[in-house]
């Protein structure tokens, strides 16, 4: 049996960014044994939601996670990775996502990490390629209710997966998956989603987004 060949110390780096009518919040790390958290905030309408676990729901919107360190991680290997948006602003509102991926080394080729996307009956893959992936949530997010609840989309992705066929040179490299979401209110959408995100958008009757089109 041909053995399988082992890339040690193969570690995935989440690096969540949220991005709203221009405000930030994002961080970085200072070193790789301890991430720290730099954090610039004005006001977040929509935040990124890590839910891997089952009936959890964790912010990451200034924060870092690292994958992988404690135990090698074999070519072919699927690791969880869910990640949802919630809607923390008072009003109903549309929002969309871009996923960034690539190796911490560049002459890494990036299609050899694999993104396993959400269920398409909820998302609109408008666009994907080696390095990147835009997708728009087609149901509209409701603002927070009286009672404080709020509203989260299903999973815009569950998984990263890592090509079976990499080799040596890929050896103790990291991928680094950058999040980057935003939101227009539900209200005039039909003229705010052409002017913020360059598309339009068609609606069923209900008000889910049926299709974006340039």
């Amino acid at each position: 049996m041909k053995k399988r060949m082992m890339i040690l110390c193969l570690a995935v780096l989440l690096v969540g960014t949220t991005v709203i009518g221009g405000t930030f919040a994002g961080f970085n790390t200072e070193t790789e044994q301890q991430a720290t958290a730099q954090i610039t905030t004005k006001s977040l309408s929509v935040n990124l939601i890590d839910t891997t676990i089952e009936d959890m729901q964790t912010p990451l919107a200034g924060s870092i996670e690292t994958i992988g360190e404690e135990d090698a991680i074999m070519p072919g290997d699927v690791i969880p990775v869910s990640r949802s948006i919630q809607n923390d602003a008072e009003y109903d509102l549309y929002t969309r996502a871009t996923i960034y991926k690539r190796w911490d080394k560049d002459a890494l080729d990036a299609s050899k990490i694999q993104l396993v996307l959400g269920n398409e009956e909820d998302w609109i893959v408008w666009h994907q390629d080696d390095e990147q992936v835009i997708l728009y949530y087609r149901n509209p997010l409701k603002g927070i209710s009286e009672n404080g609840a709020t509203d989260v989309t299903s999973e815009m992705i569950s998984a990263v997966s890592v090509s079976g066929d990499i080799d040596n040179q890929y050896t103790g490299a990291n991928i680094i998956l950058e999040f980057e979401v935003d939101a227009v209110q539900m209200l005039a959408a039909d003229a705010a989603i052409p002017a913020e995100w360059g598309v339009y958008p068609t609606f069923d009757e209900e008000g889910r987004l049926k299709s974006v089109s340039e």
